[in-house]
């Protein structure tokens, strides 16, 4: 998640330079916008309106979500 002034056009922004679309996953909420989906292998970064300026602080905050990989039929997992 990424705080800033104009989730939407920071969300343009990053969306044409990744080539990852924008998403709707919040809606029409003027708060909130996304790229990629959490439905998809792409990563996705959303972005929350916030109303305090910027001063110092990093604001991107990092989630990590993992699905391992299927394993392909017949192999058995090493172990």
């Amino acid at each position: 998640m990424i705080d800033c002034a104009n989730p939407t056009r920071l969300a343009s922004f990053w969306s044409a330079i990744l080539g990852i679309p924008a998403t709707a996953e919040h809606g029409e909420h003027p708060g909130w916008a996304t790229i990629g989906s959490r439905f998809d292998s792409r990563p996705r970064l959303t972005f929350q309106r916030v109303t305090e300026p910027k001063i110092g602080k990093v604001r991107i905050h990092l989630a990590r979500s993992h699905r391992p990989p299927a394993r392909p039929a017949g192999r058995p997992g090493r172990g």
